[in-house]
């Protein structure tokens, strides 16, 4: 038992210091770009996938506010409200409206060459027409403010 309660202080007290030194967890403002991705869709009974390497796409989050879980994006389609959350592996944003759901994650991990760029993934549900179809992108995002 008492190795039990040294480990969980031990990671409790590595998160939150993680938590509180990483720039990405004070940030108002991020800059992503996706790369490529896979884009999955459910047709009679199977799961088809094909490659994506012309999703370029930059979008900004805006006005993030970790207190009340809240931010904006900005994208080449419009913008919209987020919810935001810090997790223990980076900072989530969820975005859902009639048809889809999207969930963008940027790691807490810093880049090597630039302490300001993080990895991130982005990843699409969507139902259309009752056909359901999920799609994966990475990139990076960088700190703006």
């Amino acid at each position: 038992m008492k190795k039990i309660i040294i480990s969980i202080t031990l990671f409790l007290t590595i998160g939150v210091s993680i938590f509180a030194k990483n720039p990405i967890f004070s940030a108002k403002t991020i800059k992503c770009k996706w790369i490529e991705g896979e884009i999955y869709t459910y047709e009679k009974n199977l799961w088809g996938k094909e490659t994506d390497n012309k999703f370029n796409v930059e979008i900004i989050l805006d006005s993030i506010n970790l207190e009340n879980n809240t931010a904006r994006i900005i994208a080449n389609v419009g913008s919209g409200d987020l919810a935001v959350y810090p997790t223990s592996i980076g900072l989530m944003f969820i975005e859902q409206d009639v048809s889809a759901v999207h969930t963008l994650l940027i790691y807490y991990t810093t880049n090597k060459d630039n302490k300001n760029m993080f990895p991130a993934t982005y990843d699409r549900n969507i139902q259309i027409l009752g056909v359901p179809m999920n799609s994966n992108y990475y990139g990076f995002c960088k700190i703006f403010g």
